[in-house]
């Protein structure tokens, strides 16, 4: 959002009366002027808010400028008062006065407003999206608000011209007003002044009649807004670009193909050239998303804190949210990576302890960018840990493993091929390490294999990879897991045997239990079947390797060591993202997304499998 013009505390009005409205807060800024809240006070002493539009300034240069946009704006203020069944339109007046200025001086120089009224609590549509905590089907309920709206005024012969995130206004009921009536315009009228706006609207040409193209696509950007709050529509950006690059941007924060080609029905560039009502559009949409899994828990991390209770992280489109024992009074025993600043959404995460018993949370955001967040190292958390963006640009999957060391590792994929990055536990740069993958790869997970050595589970366009890193400088190298592709996969040592184990969730809709001799040998398939929906994740134990299921019938474990195989129903409810991890005592810890709310299960002294309640921070 540009930079405004004018400055909070400055004061308008008509002549008569040029301190009666207070610039409260910059709401947005276009090719006309800038949008303001603004407040007045009645003569009782009460505070009224408004919806303030200030003319630029240099519209307003002449006499002969400003007669124009008075008569204009005028115009388009009756053009208001012709529409009679569109609810949701904000109505505006025309002021002249002075241009804003400090309370008690008002200025010579001549301005024009438009003032209307102001829903109280509402914000411009992008904001409200980046702040609501709600599922994204539930936000997107906004969007048929708004198809409701754009339907009504076309239906009655008129089209807005001008749609965009600053001219929709979203209350905390989720009620949308449509702001900014001064491009309105007659379906049957020839266009005087032609618009275009940036990221929503192409130019349109003078003498051109108007169509509902225009207002249709802007729609469809704003329904893009709502399902990916957290990557802004940048002002340089076209329309063409915004449409081009939705279909990469949604299914890389794990939009299907359905809910992304519904979209592109209105954003697309056919779509505004296609005639049915945005509402039922938009009601398939909502229908769409709301089927898929709720994007605010996609996925999940564990670890234990400084007395080996667990401690989760899930991760989705509203963000982190962290989960402690409810056994654990008051704070955590650790302190957590600092909520403030840290990424606004996530899409992949990995938790470990550093070398001096921190926890650091590595997170992917939407936008592809690798986060890395290291826990304060005090009681008092005075420095409040520390969140470090942009470790890595267009990254895919995270995975991470300590060295020993005490460095924390981070592999993710990239452009630029497979990274590593280390990190100290002392707090220096990160050092970077990439080596060439194929296009679309993914990092799917770690371990340390029988020789002591990192071995990276990465899919690509070529097929499933484990990659080895060797110490010191030496180059990794890697071995073929299966020709196919990945959806999903998991990588960990069976120490009763040496071996390194794997489980892959092929593109072709195929499971595969894989595994490889410490020998170097080739990797074999053990099994395969039919996937039956749900992911696995395998964890090394000091003697064995377990395995847990999640999916729809629940999550069920199975552990193979010295002792007689453990096979267990943990839960039978349906279940999401998994993750495992083993703490000093050797205790595994279990925790899956289970009807929408993290759970969490560990191993006792005996051997059983016992619930440990969590709540969240």
């Amino acid at each position: 959002m540009n930079e405004p013009v004018w400055q909070p505390g400055q004061t308008l009005g008509p002549w008569e009366r040029p301190d009666e409205f207070r610039l409260v807060e910059h709401i947005a800024s276009g090719g006309e002027g800038e949008l303001w809240k603004a407040v007045r006070q009645n003569r009782y002493g009460h505070e009224q808010f408004h919806a303030v539009k200030v003319l630029h300034s240099k519209f307003c240069a002449t006499e002969e400028d400003l007669r124009a946009w008075t008569a204009r704006w005028n115009d388009s203020f009756h053009d208001v008062l012709q529409i009679h069944h569109v609810r949701g339109l904000v109505r505006s007046d025309v002021v002249e006065g002075p241009q804003p200025h400090p309370e008690g001086r008002p200025a010579k120089d001549r301005g024009l407003y438009l003032i209307g009224a102001w829903a109280n609590d509402a914000s411009r549509l992008d904001d409200w999206a980046r702040d609501c905590t709600a599922s994204p089907a539930e936000r997107l309920r906004v969007l048929v608000g708004l198809c409701e709206i754009v339907d009504d005024l076309h239906r009655e012969g008129w089209v807005h011209r001008d749609i965009s995130a600053g001219n929709v206004m979203v209350d905390s009921a989720g009620n949308v007003l449509l702001i900014d009536l001064t491009f309105l315009w007659r379906l049957n009228r020839a266009i005087t002044v032609p618009i275009a706006t940036a990221g929503y609207a192409d130019a349109e040409a003078k003498g051109a009649l108007p169509t509902t193209g225009k207002d249709r696509r802007a729609v469809g950007v704003l329904a893009r807004v709502l399902l990916l709050p957290h990557q802004s529509i940048h002002p340089d950006e076209e329309l063409s670009d915004v449409a081009a690059a939705a279909p990469g941007r949604l299914a890389g924060a794990g939009y299907s193909d359905a809910v992304i080609d519904c979209l592109m029905e209105v954003l697309g560039e056919q779509g505004g050239t296609r005639a049915r009502p945005l509402t039922e559009w938009g009601r398939r949409l909502v229908d769409l998303v709301g089927a898929e899994p709720d994007r605010r828990q996609t996925c999940l991390a564990i670890a234990v804190d400084a007395h080996d209770r667990p401690v989760a992280v899930t991760g989705g489109d509203t963000g982190l949210r962290w989960y402690v024992s409810a056994g654990a009074e008051g704070s955590p025993a650790d302190p957590l990576p600092a909520q403030p600043g840290g990424p606004r959404t996530a899409r992949d995460l990995a938790l470990v302890r550093d070398g001096l018993g921190r926890l650091v949370a590595a997170a992917v955001d939407d936008a592809g960018v690798l986060w890395a967040g290291t826990a304060s190292d005090n009681d008092d958390n005075d420095d409040g840990g520390a969140w470090r963006p942009h470790l890595a640009e267009g990254a895919r999957g995270v995975a991470a493993l300590v060295s020993p060391r005490g460095e924390t590792l981070l592999w993710t994929a990239t452009p630029g091929g497979l990274a590593l990055l280390t990190l100290s536990a002392e707090g220096y740069a990160p050092r970077g390490h990439t080596v060439p993958t194929a296009p679309g790869s993914r990092v799917l997970g770690a371990t340390w294999d029988a020789h002591g050595l990192p071995a990276v589970l990465v899919t690509g366009a070529d097929g499933v990879w484990h990659w080895t890193w060797p110490p010191g400088a030496a180059e990794p190298h890697r071995a073929q897991v299966c020709r196919v592709p990945a959806v999903d996969g998991s990588l960990a040592l069976n120490r009763s045997w040496g071996e390194l184990e794997a489980w892959v969730l092929g593109e072709d809709g195929v499971e595969y239990h894989l595994t490889r001799h410490h020998s170097g040998s080739a990797w074999v398939v053990l099994n395969d079947r039919t996937a039956t929906g749900g992911c696995t994740t395998l964890h090394s134990v000091h003697q064995g390797i377990v395995r847990v299921h999640a999916g729809p019938a629940g999550v069920t474990l199975t552990m193979d060591s010295s002792a007689p195989r453990v096979e267990q129903d943990l839960d039978t409810g349906e279940a999401g993202p998994l993750a495992l991890h083993q703490a000093r005592d050797g205790a595994v810890q279990v925790a899956a997304v289970v009807d929408g709310e993290p759970r969490c299960w560990t191993e006792s002294w005996s051997q059983d499998w016992v619930r440990v309640e969590l709540r969240a921070l």
